[in-house]
C-alpha cells in the first residue's frame, strides 16, 4: 500500500495534537495517517478539476493534495461521536497490512484503562461494607 507523504511540520502537529502520540516515530505517523484517511469520510469536492481532498476521521482534519498530507487539525466538535462510525474489521486489517503494531497505536483496552476504578470499587465492597456484616 502506498503511503502518504507529510509535509513539513504536519509530524510536528500531530504528534503535539494527537492524544497519546507524543513520542511516535515519524514512520508510524505516516503509517497512521495513511490509516486513518482509508478510513475516514471523504468530502464531496467542489471543483472535481481540484487536486486537493479532504477527509474528516473522527475530530482530525487530513487536507491531501495529490498524495502529500498538506495540513492536519484535530478539534473536538459538538456531535463528532453521532456521525462518525469506525470500522474496527477494516482498522484491524489496515493495522495488519501497514505493520502497525498494537503498543505503537496507544490504545488500552477498557479494563487497562480502568483498572484504578475496579480496584476501588473491590476496595470499597470488601472493606467499605464491612460495618453491614
Amino acid at each position: 500500500m502506498k503511503l502518504y507523504q507529510l509535509k513539513s511540520g504536519i509530524y510536528e502537529k500531530y504528534c503535539s495534537t494527537v492524544k497519546g502520540n507524543k513520542n511516535t516515530s515519524l514512520d508510524i505517523v505516516q503509517k497512521k495517517l495513511t490509516r486513518n484517511i482509508h478510513l475516514a469520510f471523504k468530502v464531496p469536492k467542489q471543483n472535481e478539476n481540484e487536486d486537493k481532498q479532504l477527509y474528516m476521521y473522527g475530530n482530525l482534519r487530513i487536507l491531501v493534495v495529490r498524495n502529500t498530507i498538506v495540513w492536519i487539525e484535530n478539534k473536538k466538535r459538538q456531535g463528532t461521536r453521532h456521525w462518525f462510525y469506525l470500522d474496527k474489521k477494516k482498522y484491524n486489517q489496515l493495522n495488519k497490512k501497514l505493520g502497525i503494531k498494537k503498543n505503537s497505536t496507544n490504545r488500552k483496552s477498557y479494563l487497562e484503562g480502568n483498572f484504578n476504578f475496579f480496584q476501588k470499587v473491590k476496595y470499597k465492597i470488601n472493606y467499605g461494607l464491612r460495618w453491614l456484616l
